[in-house]
């Protein structure tokens, strides 16, 4: 399967770390050129397993869709079937009622789940109704069988088609599929026509030969509909067994999201000290042996010392990025505006640095962790300030309109350059850039991606709106207390 790839590919990776792990410290600056490109690619591969569990996950979400719809339909076509439909185990116990059973019998379908259909029987009928129902269970479909019920109106009559079924699943058990009609009126016009004089025979014979043909239109349209119905008892048991492979992919996925997790926590927690060694070792030659090496060694040597750093700063936002899938989070009811107010207290000597001015206003009450919900904040705004060219450089914290309902919004608006709308959703991959390196203060592009994975565990959702050159609107969605 693709998640046990994706598992076995962890493994792989952690079998990479460790061999690169003793590369690392062999001597040689080819060792560390190569030791540096395989880092490289093995980052690339842990994006590529990114975006690949998160198509997976889209996936299961809609077939966990289709599967519910499927269950309303059929419970939507069993209550609006239009004569009393009631399904029994061999016992005779009650497993499911439509409405038109429960109108019927003059009680709801809830209160006849889970008692004997005879109980609904008037009591000089049962014995024969015991009988009958002996010779279903024994394999005998029955039709045109009569009795009458018990309804708060007095007993009306009914015509029964019962019809034995063995459910499609490993033990066979069977169940008793009942089709009940009320013939009141029917017997009430046979009465009528055999009390009737020999005067009215012709209308007797017509009203009779309608009724015939009625009776036979109704079988007919009951046919149907229990062929109908055993077709949606067939599609109900596939979509049991397809809901129980959900669930074990579900748990698959749990497991292989927990390998790469791992994975992305061992190589960037695991790689610092090397890396840190090759840096130290670089800089120890350019000192000592600087004048010896001539131009191009020192300029070799500075390029390994830059890649480095560049390096380094990329295992730390790895690093970061796994703490916040792995970290215990302590939700609590939280006054954003207070989080945003304390972010902004830390973060002022920067924006007044940089020429910016933030405005906080009137922001929704949620249910978060205290800290991390400051990190989101403090990221959001400083990303507006570095983004933007702006004269006067300006970011609004306001509560946004439309939430759905157990849930609250609140904004982070700024007059920056803007996102194209084709990457609004590339913004927040990890190392994800639309600019290059240097540009806009550098940084490694794992910021939003953290800010996501935060707001993601808290059950909360973000966005961003934005128009080219008119600034971007990121939307947090977080629950409310």
């Amino acid at each position: 399967m693709q998640i046990s790839r994706q598992a076995e590919d962890a493994e792989r990776g952690r079998a990479r770390i460790e061999s690169l792990r003793e590369r690392l410290r062999e001597p040689g600056e080819a060792g560390a050129d190569e030791a540096l490109r395989e880092l490289s690619a093995t980052l690339q591969a842990l994006q590529v397993a990114e975006e690949e569990l998160r198509q997976q996950n889209d996936t299961l979400r809609e077939a966990q869709f289709s599967l519910e719809r499927e269950r309303e339909r059929y419970r939507s076509l069993f209550n609006f079937a239009p004569d009393a439909y009631i399904v029994t185990d061999q016992h005779g116990v009650v497993l499911e009622a439509n409405a038109a059973s429960a109108e019927l019998l003059g009680v709801s379908a809830r209160s006849l789940v889970g008692k004997p259909l005879s109980v609904a029987v008037v009591m000089e009928h049962r014995k024969d109704f015991r009988g009958r129902f002996h010779q279903v269970v024994g394999g005998n479909r029955v039709t045109g069988w009569e009795f009458e019920v018990v309804t708060p109106r007095g007993p009306v009559p009914v015509e029964a088609t019962v019809q034995p079924y063995a459910e499609p699943a490993e033990d066979q058990k069977l169940v008793l599929r009942w089709l009940l009609r009320d013939i009141t009126e029917r017997r009430r016009a046979q009465s009528d026509l055999r009390g009737a004089n020999s005067g009215l025979a012709a209308a007797n014979r017509d009203l009779e030969s309608r009724v015939a043909e009625r009776t036979r239109e109704l079988e007919e349209a009951n046919q149907a509909l229990l062929a109908e119905a055993e077709r949606r008892e067939l599609l109900v048991e596939e979509l049991r067994a397809s809901e129980g492979r959900l669930m074990e992919r579900t748990r698959e996925l749990g497991r292989s999201n927990q390998d790469l997790q791992d994975f992305a926590y061992v190589a960037s927690h695991d790689l610092r000290e090397p890396l840190r060694g090759i840096s130290n070792y670089a800089t120890f030659l350019l000192e000592d042996s600087g004048p010896r090496l001539g131009e191009e060694g020192r300029e070799k040597l500075e390029v390994i010392t830059r890649l480095c750093r560049r390096l380094h700063d990329l295992l730390e936002s790895l690093l970061e990025y796994s703490r916040a899938g792995r970290m215990e989070l302590h939700p609590e009811p939280v006054e954003a505006s207070e989080v945003a107010l304390e972010a902004l207290d830390s973060l002022a000597p920067w924006f007044a640095e940089n020429g910016a001015k933030v405005e906080v206003g009137r922001l929704p009450r949620v249910k978060a962790d205290r800290a991390r919900l400051g990190e989101v904040v403090s990221n959001l705004m400083v990303n507006a300030v570095k983004y933007n060219t702006a004269p006067e450089k300006m970011v609004w914290l306001d509560e946004c309109a439309g939430a759905p309902p157990g849930f609250a919004r609140l904004c982070v608006r700024d007059n920056g350059i803007g996102i194209e709308p084709r990457h609004a959703e590339a913004v927040f991959k990890m190392f994800r850039r639309l600019h290059p390196r240097d540009r806009f203060g550098g940084g490694t592009g794992a910021g939003l991606a953290i800010v996501r994975k935060i707001i993601e565990r808290h059950g909360g959702k973000i966005w961003v709106e934005s128009t080219p050159g008119k600034g971007s609107t990121f939307v947090l969605e977080l629950p409310a207390p």
